[in-house]
């Protein structure tokens, strides 16, 4: 049979029978299908999965082909023509702004890892699927009295509203993904892979010389995803924004020795300042006079690892302690680390745990690791350093001319004792100084300026969700959240 007659064969197994009673105003139930297979000539009534299974044919297939079978007969009224609810219409709009009411009610946090143009918002980690993000929407229609609105129909206000869940560090390569819908070409990612491989291996031969010669350190360092404070289960949690925790770490390859710089939003912010103000204070304090090379690996995040404020401080560092500083960064979207297993076990020992105020987190941090406790440096606004004043470089560009490489093509820079930079745009280049003017350092270069004279503000809106949720915290905590500085 072709189409046509399929329908026409299938519509005259499925009789139609009208409702007898007229339902309530607005119902779309017109009546019930009953199902007959022919056996022998006769039609023989069989339920609805043996006549679906039989025929091979979904439930939908069913239903048009008769609908459309009856309507052409005249047993049915066209769907242009049915009646009605007055207030249908309003009743959808209402479950739609029911869902955007619930959205705008979370706390919602940016991304750490995205650009500064992005307008996309994520929920905060408390909420780690859809699954859970549905019960609790579930939950706020019960509160307020409302129904009941379909999990797609919250779905679909996400995507336009530019909101979804975050999910730290499980992201996959955007490269490798657009290599396999076929959206670049083979050559391009060749060289990608060709970079990534460069990196482990660089990696890897580096991690062997920290193993077996004393006079080089090499260093891993990264920033946790955001932890919030408080950390609690009640439900309020999901509605009210919390305190921003950070937690930066350097991972020592030579002897696994991890230091973990931690502060709130009230102390400091994430910017290159505060992020080099904890590398140069690792370094100062843990290299000693048998170290002559140091070698860092990072991600290639620009305003946290390559930038002019760190450069120009590593600079500094090297040429008043007469140490070698190299900088690697490995390829964007391939950068495990061996610190990733410190941010792993921290969430693992956070797991059904509450946390009332962010010194907890200073305790679990230390006891994540048993048998080698990680070092946690809690610091505060007095810590964090101008570095923005040592101006030797004023880029770290390593071209000068339009069409010349940008600093995202640095993969290695090089700090010398003598005051110089060189750059790599391959693991596998030989080093080039850097074509940048070197500049002289205002007034005293051994003297760093304060970074803040006082704690920093949080919102107004989010001190206050703080108070509100002391509610549901223990009174020995209030005290904290009262002192907290506050006016933006």
């Amino acid at each position: 049979m072709d189409w046509g007659q399929r329908k026409t064969y299938v519509a005259s197994l499925v009789d139609f029978v009208p409702t007898k009673q007229q339902g309530k105003p607005g119902t779309r139930r017109r009546g019930t299908l009953t199902y007959h297979l022919r056996i022998r000539g006769d039609k023989i009534q069989v339920c609805k999965a043996m006549f679906q299974n039989t025929l091979d044919i979904g439930e939908w297939s069913v239903r048009n082909w008769v609908t459309t079978s009856h309507e052409v007969h005249g047993m049915l009224k066209s769907p242009s023509t049915r009646t009605q609810h007055p207030n249908t219409a309003a009743a959808k709009e209402d479950k739609v702004q029911t869902a955007r009411n619930f959205l705008e009610s979370l706390a919602k946090l940016p991304s750490h890892y995205c650009r500064k143009q992005s307008q996309k918002m994520y929920l905060e980690t408390v909420i780690e699927s859809r699954t859970k993000l549905n019960a609790l929407f579930q939950q706020y229609c019960d509160d307020n009295g409302k129904q009941r609105v379909s999990r797609q129909v919250l779905i679909r206000e996400m995507k336009d509203m530019n909101i979804a869940i975050h999910k730290p560090k499980k992201d996959e390569c955007n490269v490798c993904c657009a290599y396999k819908y076929g959206n670049i070409p083979e050559h391009e990612y060749q060289v990608h892979i060709q970079r990534k491989n460069e990196a482990r291996k660089e990696k890897t031969m580096d991690k062997r010389i920290a193993e077996e010669n004393g006079d080089v350190q090499v260093l891993i360092m990264d920033l946790q995803v955001v932890l919030l404070a408080p950390r609690i289960y009640a439900n309020a949690n999901y509605f009210k924004t919390k305190l921003c925790c950070h937690n930066f770490t350097l991972y020592n390859m030579s002897d696994k020795e991890v230091a973990c710089y931690f502060w709130n939003e009230s102390e400091g912010e994430v910017k290159s300042n505060n992020f080099t103000s904890c590398i140069v204070d690792y370094l100062e304090s843990t290299v000693d006079e048998t170290t002559n090379t140091i070698i860092i690996y990072s991600d290639s995040c620009g305003y946290q690892n390559r930038n002019v404020t760190l450069g120009n401080a590593l600079l500094h560092f090297a040429v008043r302690q007469g140490k070698v500083v190299i900088q690697k960064f490995l390829e964007k979207g391939h950068t495990w680390m061996e610190v990733d297993s410190v941010n792993s076990a921290i969430e693992n020992k956070l797991r059904r745990r509450q946390i009332f105020w962010p010194a907890e987190y200073v305790e679990v941090i230390t006891s994540a690791r048993e048998s080698q406790p990680y070092k946690v440096v809690q610091v505060d606004h007095t810590f964090f350093k101008d570095f923005s004043d040592l101006r030797y470089y004023k880029s770290i560009r390593p071209g000068t001319a339009s069409g010349d490489p940008q600093v995202v093509d640095i993969r290695c820079l090089k700090y010398l004792p003598d005051g110089t930079v060189h750059n790599k745009l391959h693991y596998s280049d030989e080093w080039q100084p850097l074509p940048q003017r070197r500049r002289r350092a205002h007034g005293d270069p051994g003297v760093i300026n304060q970074l803040y004279r006082a704690r920093l503000p949080i919102k107004d809106t989010k001190w206050q969700h703080l108070q509100q949720l002391k509610e549901v915290l223990p009174a020995d905590y209030h005290h904290y959240y009262d002192g907290l500085p506050h006016g933006r």
